[in-house]
């Protein structure tokens, strides 16, 4: 890994600056870096896309830091929670359909 990554990833690590700040802070010139140089910095480093800080890649999950995702996930359960309970008190307000019941005759 070029000398140029490796500044611009101990820069970046644990931070939430934008690769712009980062680059001219170390004075690497991004345009600069090849395919190769980028590819060794994703095998590094990622950028949160919720909360906006860099992270280690092995900490990668789905474009999320741990936090956030753990975050998602309780976000997406009550969610999912407040929709169940909403069609529960929904069919609680309806009148009963008698329609659908056995008749007398079948209980027998």
């Amino acid at each position: 890994m070029k000398e140029d990554v490796k500044l611009l990833i101990e820069e970046l690590m644990g931070t939430c600056e934008s690769l712009d700040v980062a680059s001219a802070a170390v004075g690497v010139v991004l345009m600069d870096l090849t395919m190769d140089d980028w590819a060794d910095f994703d095998g590094e480093i990622f950028n949160c896309e919720s909360c906006g800080w860099w992270f280690e890649s092995h900490e990668n999950n789905e474009g999320l830091c741990q936090g956030c995702y753990e975050d998602e996930l309780e976000e997406e359960l009550e969610d999912s929670y407040d929709k169940e309970i909403d069609k529960m008190e929904s069919n609680l307000k309806k009148e009963p359909d008698f329609t659908n019941h056995r008749s007398e005759s079948e209980w027998n």
